[in-house]
């Protein structure tokens, strides 16, 4: 999820219904769909998000191994075994930073934050 249009592709409305819920009991309009890379699909984006943050079931799902540590976090695709980001764990949560260099090259960092949520889907 993200609340930047750049540097995303395959841009799409979003028509369905789901709505990002924060954890203040809010929800959050999706106003569009779109990709980071071949293996980031599906991102949402919402105008009023504070930050960036990443789904990690979505990443599984999307054929990713995602490698949590004590000291930081590893996500590659299962496929070629690139890494597609990596972060440090900043107390609870881990500051993923992925290179959009080969996608843009004017843009090499985008970062996500990734923390455990509880019960429910909210962030």
């Amino acid at each position: 999820m993200t609340n930047i249009v750049v540097p995303l592709f395959n841009i799409r409305n979003y028509e369905g219904s789901l709505k990002i819920n924060t954890v203040d009991d809010n929800y959050l309009p999706i106003s569009v769909v779109s990709d980071l890379s071949s293996s980031l699909t599906d991102v949402f984006m919402s105008l009023n998000l504070s930050t960036n943050l990443i789904s990690v079931g979505q990443l599984v799902d999307n054929d990713c191994d995602v490698h949590f540590s004590r000291s930081d976090c590893v996500v590659q695709d299962q496929v070629s075994g690139k890494m597609i980001a990596k972060g440090p764990k900043v107390d609870r949560l881990f500051s993923l930073y992925i290179s959009l260099s080969t996608i843009i090259p004017s843009f090499p960092l985008f970062s996500f934050a990734c923390n455990v949520v509880g019960s429910g889907n909210k962030i």
